[in-house]
């Protein structure tokens, strides 16, 4: 008989908690919309209660089920395969413009789409960026508060861990979120609390030093990120421009700011698998020259069309959006695992960001149109997606002037 992999009721509740108060720092009255994969149903459930508890004036939940795009890519015909769900991406863009909420729990299966055409992917991932473009200001520019956060799905489980049951790989990928959401602490709201702190220090001293550019050194690497004009390091909550402050990524580890689109050159070679359009890719050597990417290629032979899909898709797309630090000792990263999922990587590991920039990693921030955030050096893309570029081996000295003063050595912060 099989037996189903289940969440502690305590733990799912602690956990809508965090993602309500911690995460969204939702206020009364704002509408929230939750988006999530069809198994994270309960902690949808476990969210709506804590959301009303709150004061959220009505939940809205959109399932997404991915064999549905699985389908899409082998059955659709060749005439309606780009068809853009337009309607949708409206309807969301009028949420948002009355003040919605947005929560989205991620959780996918990063071997999707073996052995489809690679093709057909292509068109599809094309229609699915521009269907979205129409809402990527809502959290880039942070009108609204958002939180992005991992459910631990079955097939993304057992896609890490394939010679465990599929509840034993659940059972393990739970046990490790549930450390790196800090459910394990006496009281995790407090833990954040104090966790958040600690990041916001962090960053208190990067913007104090005020740094002209990054340079990431190590194996396959020697890379020098140029930072914006009037860039501002960000790290644990912030404060959304509806006024609602919190953390956008849970969990998170990461110190990050606004890199200059036109002042980026080197070399990097990714540390981490990179999963991108239901592919996994290891082993990314990129290029940069002025700003943008020269050259792209897998050291180890790998396909990368669906990373040279998403670089295609405008012009910010092959420009840098964002760039983070994090030490190799932080809590995702002591796990010691490679758990196939960028925004749990992304905080096990420096990285930096193809695509969007943040408009609140600028000093002023939202007050900014496009134009003045672009003249300071902020990319502007329809994308945004994260690699990691951070390990045991990676050094990162900050660029004042003529000088360099050490941040990160093997790793680790010396700050």
């Amino acid at each position: 008989m099989t037996v189903e992999f289940n969440i502690e009721a305590n733990d799912m509740k602690t956990l809508a908690r965090l993602l309500v108060h911690n995460g969204l720092g939702l206020k009364s009255g704002q509408q929230l919309v939750a988006s999530a994969p069809v198994e994270a149903l309960p902690l949808i459930n476990a969210v709506a209660i804590e959301a009303y508890k709150a004061g959220c004036s009505l939940v809205t939940p959109i399932l997404t089920d991915s064999s549905m795009n699985v389908a899409r890519i082998k059955w659709a015909y060749d005439e309606y395969l780009d068809t853009e769900d337009d309607w949708l991406a409206e309807a969301l863009a009028k949420a948002y413009e009355g003040g919605a909420a947005r929560l989205a729990i991620t959780g996918s299966n990063p071997n999707l789409y073996n052995n489809l055409d690679q093709e057909r992917i292509n068109v599809v991932t094309k229609s699915y960026i521009n269907s979205r473009k129409i809402n990527s200001s809502y959290s880039s520019e942070s009108i609204i508060n958002w939180t992005v956060a991992p459910y631990p799905i079955r097939d993304w489980a057992t896609a890490i861990w394939p010679n465990l049951s599929c509840q034993d790989a659940q059972t393990k990928l739970w046990t490790l979120m549930r450390s790196a959401y800090r459910l394990t602490e006496a009281d995790p709201l407090k833990a954040w609390d104090n966790h958040n702190h600690r990041l916001l220090e962090k960053a208190s001293k990067l913007n104090a030093m005020c740094l002209d550019a990054l340079r990431f050194k190590g194996p396959g690497t020697n890379l020098c990120v140029g930072l914006a004009d009037q860039h501002k390091w960000h790290g644990g909550k912030t404060q959304a421009q509806n006024g609602c402050i919190g953390n956008t990524n849970m969990p998170t580890e990461e110190i990050f700011t606004c890199p200059h689109a036109m002042k980026v050159d080197g070399f990097v070679t990714s540390t981490r698998p990179l999963v991108i359009g239901g592919h996994k890719i290891d082993g990314i050597h990129v290029a940069f020259e002025n700003g943008t990417v020269t050259s792209v290629k897998s050291i180890n032979g790998q396909s990368i069309a669906p990373l040279k899909t998403i670089l295609n898709a405008d012009a910010g797309a092959k420009r840098l959006g964002e760039v983070a630090l994090v030490p190799h000792s932080s809590l995702i990263s002591s796990m010691n695992e490679i758990f196939l999922n960028t925004l749990l990587d992304e905080n096990s590991s420096c990285h930096i960001a193809f695509g969007q920039s943040y408009r609140k990693t600028l000093m002023s921030g939202n007050k900014l149109s496009e134009n003045e955030a672009a003249s300071l050096g902020a990319n502007n893309s329809s994308i945004h997606f994260d690699w990691m570029i951070g390990s045991d081996r990676i050094n990162v000295n900050g660029i004042i002037g003529n000088n360099e003063v050490s941040l990160l050595r093997d790793g680790e912060w010396v700050l």
